[in-house]
């Protein structure tokens, strides 16, 4: 099945994956908004006032919703170009094959853009939970500004290819490997920032769980003493 599926085919099932999760998308972006913007429900559930509200989580998060909305709109306008309006020759895989075609190019423009916010949200995370250590950061920043050069590469050598728009399936080793690399980084960078939020999270409920075991023990020894007093005043 992987030998017949081609691009034509294969931008289709990305189309309707995509649309399914920017469906998911939306439910969890409703709950994300919704402890951004709203108290938890132990405190009466009424809105922040604008001094509490986090304003660079909120911008980030509908950032990424609009960027995430413009992905399919952009995949959606591919494939009607694609199936519909293109009568040229090759097909519809000539024209989803040519990176050189604006739609193409603004595509990776946007899942550039998204990438990067998104990593640098999960960099800030670590910094912030690390008590502003800059030394902990050092090395996903590094990664994250890698990221960025191959993402101006990537672009650039894309939108230079006029004479050959065919980019990816033809020799051109280079921006092959520069998009690896970018995803590797990125994905390097996901892996230490995400691990190290989840080993910190795992590290204060432990010390709060220690916490609460100690204050139970401290306070179930001072019943017996309690009650004898008790007794005594009796």
């Amino acid at each position: 099945m992987a030998d017949s599926l081609g691009i034509s085919e294969a931008q289709l099932l990305a189309l309707f994956l995509c649309s399914v999760l920017w469906g998911m998308l939306l439910i969890t972006s409703a709950y994300c908004l919704r402890y951004l913007l709203w108290e938890s429900d132990e405190r009466g559930g009424k809105l922040k006032s604008a001094l509490t509200i986090h304003w660079l989580m909120l911008a980030m998060a509908l950032v990424l919703l609009a960027l995430c909305t413009f992905d399919v709109a952009l995949l959606l306008m591919r494939a009607i170009q694609a199936f519909i309006f293109y009568t040229g020759p090759g097909g519809s895989a000539a024209e989803f094959t040519g990176l050189t075609n604006w739609v193409n190019i603004l595509e990776s423009c946007n899942i550039a853009l998204g990438k990067l916010i998104s990593d640098a949200i999960l960099v800030y995370r670590c910094w912030i939970i690390s008590n502003r250590s800059i030394t902990l950061i050092t090395f996903p920043t590094l990664l994250w500004l890698g990221e960025v050069a191959m993402v101006i590469y990537i672009i650039f050598a894309e939108a230079s290819q006029r004479d050959n728009p065919e980019v990816l399936l033809t020799e051109v080793a280079e921006l092959q490997t520069a998009i690896t690399v970018a995803w590797s980084m990125s994905l390097i960078n996901n892996v230490i920032t995400t691990g190290f939020i989840v080993y910190r999270i795992w590290i204060v409920e432990k010390e709060n769980s220690l916490y609460a075991n100690r204050t139970r023990t401290s306070s179930g020894a001072q019943l017996p003493s309690l009650f004898r007093r008790n007794a005594r005043r009796k």
